[in-house]
């Protein structure tokens, strides 16, 4: 059978009418993920050598395409850990500093922050929520908020605890005489 012979293939190409599709999911992660990494990146260049900032875009460019490259459930849960790992960090640091009087500007980045991370939680929660159907839909956003509070919180805020003031100077400045 010659090459004349065999019958021809058809190519059919489909034009996409409209505009392109926009996926709202993914451009709020990017966009808070964006005000996270930076913040994070911001803080490591005052305090350390470059190569941690360097470290944190890189993780923060990871998780972005780990989220666009991954299902809606997945990206529900990384978007709730990430959000709650931030929005810790947000308030043991940036709120902490700025409730002493001591504010920097990478604590202000850091009140962004702790509101790009309540958005990433919300997100999290909206996704996991429009996948799963039923009776499981009431119990899905539950058990991963059960698991970053009890799994990650801890560790996290671990992490973060050198940052607030002993106890001692926390009762005796004026600033914190209403936590003690």
């Amino acid at each position: 059978m010659s090459v004349a012979d065999r019958p021809a293939v058809e190519v059919s190409v489909t034009k996409q009418t409209g505009p392109p599709h926009f996926d709202l999911a993914a451009g709020v992660f990017v966009l808070a993920m964006a005000v996270i990494t930076i913040h994070i990146a911001d803080a490591l260049l005052q305090q350390g050598p470059a190569l941690l900032a360097l470290l944190s875009l890189s993780a923060g460019l990871l998780a972005t395409l780990l989220f666009l490259r991954s299902r809606a459930i997945t990206r529900g849960i990384l978007a709730m850990l990430i959000g709650i790992i931030a929005a810790i960090e947000s308030i043991g640091i940036a709120v902490a500093h700025t409730i002493k009087g001591a504010a920097t500007g990478a604590d202000t980045s850091g009140l962004a922050s702790g509101v790009a991370a309540t958005a990433l939680v919300v997100l999290g929660a909206v996704l996991i929520l429009r996948r799963i159907g039923g009776w499981r839909r009431w119990l899905a956003v539950p058990v991963v908020l059960a698991v970053a509070v009890y799994a990650v919180a801890p560790l996290s805020m671990r992490i973060f605890e050198p940052c607030l003031p002993p106890a001692a100077y926390r009762c005796e400045t004026k600033s914190y005489a209403r936590l003690c």
